[in-house]
């Protein structure tokens, strides 16, 4: 009987919304159960079953070991959700107590706690535990969401504070895309040439990423991506340049924001502009 609801929701997908394509992301022990189910909708017909496909995800655990309702370590999600956003800003945000207004800090410590969990859930190869210890999924120097959009907001600073001083990109560099390739000459450092071409390979990756239902591949790019461009901000500086060097510089910036942004976006991970 277990099955019977499967089919029957399937079957309202089928005719009803008149999907071609169902993806079920369901604990990987159910792995049997979908593969019958699926057969038994090509057995009733629906041609789509031949689209069906189950991605089974490994459990997740704590650092001592698997949850357990009867010792009492099962965490709910909002008591962790609410932790974790309790950690943000005691750690990273209460600094900014009367420079930030309080809707600010709490709506940026919400992004963040969100970011967490969810690069710390998608970041993992499906056929992978995944072990939740919220310190690591918080640390603002590892593999995490949080160093992500902490990457993001620090180069949205950049352009911010050289915009101050009167430092801004060419408009007609965002316009003319024959320009902004011919403005790259000016960047020959190793870490501005590592930059660049990690950039060029975001849409091949997000597209590798959305063919194999593997968003790891897209969470290990853009740790590649942030890691290069902090590589690039400690060895160029921005603000300091001048000219040509100056309007590269700044496209380069503009381009990786865009790119942990979009890609951020793509994971349901917001991208706060200050952290």
């Amino acid at each position: 009987l277990y099955s019977t609801k499967d089919l029957a929701l399937a079957r309202l997908k089928f005719e009803k919304f008149q999907i071609d394509r169902s993806i079920y992301v369901v604990d990987v022990r159910q792995s049997d159960h979908f593969r019958h189910v699926f057969l038994t909708l090509k057995k009733m017909g629906f041609g789509q079953a031949e689209r069906c496909q189950h991605v089974g995800y490994e459990m997740v655990e704590l650092p001592e070991g698997p949850m357990s309702g009867r010792k009492g370590t099962v965490i709910l999600f909002r008591a962790l959700r609410e932790a974790m956003t309790s950690h943000v800003v005691d750690n990273y945000l209460a600094k900014f107590r009367g420079e930030w207004s309080d809707a600010e800090i709490d709506d940026t410590a919400r992004m963040v706690a969100l970011g967490a969990i969810k690069y710390g859930m998608l970041a993992r190869d499906v056929q992978q535990k995944i072990v939740f210890d919220m310190s690591a999924w918080l640390d603002l120097e590892g593999n995490t969401g949080p160093y992500l959009q902490y990457t993001h907001a620090r180069a949205t600073s950049i352009l911010r504070k050289c915009a101050e001083v009167d430092k801004e990109l060419d408009p007609a560099l965002l316009e003319d895309p024959a320009a902004a390739r011919a403005a790259t000459a000016a960047l020959v450092e190793p870490q501005e040439r590592e930059l660049v071409l990690l950039l060029d390979q975001r849409w091949p990756v997000a597209h590798q990423a959305a063919q194999s239902l593997r968003p790891s591949v897209l969470c290990t790019y853009l740790y590649n991506l942030a890691k290069a461009f902090n590589r690039f901000n400690q060895a160029c500086p921005v603000k300091p340049s001048e000219g040509a060097l100056l309007q590269a510089r700044l496209l380069l910036v503009r381009a990786t924001i865009g790119a942990l942004a979009q890609g951020l976006d793509l994971l349901g991970i917001p991208a706060p502009d200050r952290m």
